[in-house]
């Protein structure tokens, strides 16, 4: 009996280990701050579908007045997820969704950055960014569109607003559909004039209106990868 026992407390020993260390564990996570759910937030469809192209992605735009062609190339993309963890001050851990598209207009010889990253509309508003690069220190940059449309209106106060929305529209002979309509009271990458651009889903920009001065550029030719 006594041999019995002492087998008994060897075997419970390597147990009795686990246990405490177990204990000691979760009495050390108990001093621990809590982590609230995780913030996640995907770059909304929308935005996808009128502003994400890739390498291969190509527009061709003409000048109504001097029939000029501009040649726009997309020339890198790319999309991911950006993290952010939690902080001292901050119980929470952030999964946000961007893409960035790089394009170059070959009449301006410009380039432009269009970009989304929802880590800067925790609100759950995403917007749709466009920068222009005019020269290795000048970069104009604008507000194109969200994923939140409200006629006449756009979030944050800036002077972007989304006028309308087109179940079909017909440019240059050449009917798309969904288009969106967005007016800029001060474009920056148009030289801070006002501005009219039409977008059409999976085609991007088809028409700009630059109404100050007056100029319009068509969309006459493109190819999309997406």
């Amino acid at each position: 009996m006594f041999i019995q026992t002492k087998i008994l407390k060897v075997k419970l020993f390597p147990f009795c280990i686990v246990i405490i260390t177990a204990l000691a564990i979760c009495s050390c996570k108990k001093d621990s701050p809590k982590l609230g759910p995780d913030q996640r937030m995907s770059v909304p469809q929308l935005l996808i579908d009128y502003g994400y192209f890739k390498p291969g992605t190509y527009w061709v735009y003409q000048d109504s007045a001097s029939h000029a062609r501009d040649s726009i190339y997309v020339t890198s993309s790319r999309q991911g997820i950006d993290t952010l963890l939690a902080t001292p001050d901050q119980s929470y851990n952030g999964y946000y969704g961007y893409y960035d598209v790089y394009t170059l207009s070959t009449f301006e010889a410009r380039k432009y950055h269009n970009w989304v990253n929802t880590v800067f509309t925790f609100s759950g508003i995403s917007e749709l960014n466009v920068y222009k690069f005019i020269g290795a220190d000048s970069i104009k940059a604008t507000d194109l569109m969200t994923d939140y449309l409200v006629v006449g209106q756009f979030p944050g106060g800036h002077p972007v607003t989304f006028e309308n929305q087109y179940d079909s529209l017909e440019q240059s002979n050449v009917w798309y559909k969904k288009v969106l309509l967005f007016h800029d009271s001060k474009n920056a990458t148009q030289n801070n004039s006002a501005t009219n651009t039409y977008l059409a889903k999976n085609v991007g920009v088809i028409r700009k209106e630059i109404l100050t001065p007056y100029k319009v550029w068509n969309l006459v030719r493109y190819q999309i990868v997406q």
